[in-house]
């Protein structure tokens, strides 16, 4: 019995050892399992949502038009039915053998006509087009609604500016135009052919814009500052760039903020080297990818030599 003994307590040491181990492996696998699900959950969570932001950005592109397309459909076969209706019953009275039928209608007659005056839509379709899942971003992942490309001229309007370096488009008939020269931002409203202006903002030479997704307006006039034109009319500095001047601004379906900046001319010492420049990360030229905060997430560089030859 003592033999037996030793080797049970020989053989306890060995199983607790691999009941370490496959407790460890299983601890392992279940938190693995437990975090990949949370995951998986939270991806399915953003599909959701992103579906749902899908949806509202086509109802947002659609809706407004459909609405007034179909108020003037509805008008125009008005129109048609009463013309329709007219014509049936001149026949009739042309055709009548009693001339009686003929004078009642003569003393009666309307022959006022409708006004040729139908507005015109022009159809810009919708289209989704589908992503791939190749990277991190659901956009690219699942696709986005955007405009199919469909161009024409179909009218011109005259405006108060003599240059519009960009307009950037509120809604169906609204649109905020810029001008660098004449240091100009203005809001106007597109009514019968004629511009209409609603607000004019002076001494803002706008270089480029570009409209956040809140409805703000965000505003490059190649200066250090990035300026913000809120929808309840109010302008502030969005971000400002001590050594740079600012450029091409875009805002992405994602709320990113892309501006470029230029070197500033005013920072510029002719008599440094150009290792001081070349050195100096803020007086690259670069592009810089922000969130709404203005955090800076990413930075793209790019380096030309002949600007500061050494």
């Amino acid at each position: 019995m003592k033999d037996l003994k030793h080797e049970i307590d020989s053989y306890i040491p060995y199983f607790t050892e691999e009941e370490n181990k496959l407790q460890e492996k299983y601890n392992t696998g279940q938190n693995t399992y437990q975090n990949n699900k949370d995951t998986i959950s939270n991806i399915t969570d953003d599909i959701m949502k992103y579906s749902k932001k899908l949806q509202s950005q086509l109802d947002k592109q659609w809706m407004p038009a459909k609405n007034l397309i179909y108020a003037e459909l509805l008008n125009v076969r008005n129109i048609k039915g009463e013309l329709v209706k007219r014509k049936h019953n001149l026949e009739q009275t042309l055709t009548s053998p009693n001339a009686s039928d003929v004078l009642a209608w003569t003393r009666d007659l309307d022959e006022t006509m409708p006004d040729k005056n139908v507005r015109q839509f022009e159809f810009k379709p919708t289209q989704f087009k589908p992503g791939r899942i190749a990277t991190d971003t659901l956009k690219d992942s699942f696709g986005a609604v955007c405009g199919a490309p469909y161009f024409r001229m179909v009218d011109s309007y005259e405006t108060c500016l003599k240059s519009i370096n960009k307009l950037v488009m509120c809604d169906n008939d609204s649109a905020f135009i810029g001008s660098y020269d004449e240091k100009l931002l203005v809001k106007i409203t597109f009514k019968h052919r004629a511009v209409k202006v609603d607000t004019r903002v002076p001494n803002l030479s706008v270089y480029d814009m570009a409209m956040m997704n809140n409805g703000d307006l965000l505003i490059s006039t190649q200066t250090k500052d990035l300026n913000l034109y809120t929808k309840e009319g109010v302008l502030n500095i969005f971000k400002s760039f001590p050594h740079n001047i600012t450029l091409g601004v875009h805002v992405s379906q994602c709320d990113e903020i892309s501006v470029g900046l230029g070197r500033s001319d005013t920072f510029v010492d002719s008599l440094k080297p150009y290792a001081y420049y070349k050195h100096n990360p803020n007086f690259d030229p670069r592009i810089e990818i922000m969130n709404l905060k203005g955090d800076t997430m990413h930075i793209i560089k790019y380096s030309d030599n002949s600007i500061y030859p050494s």
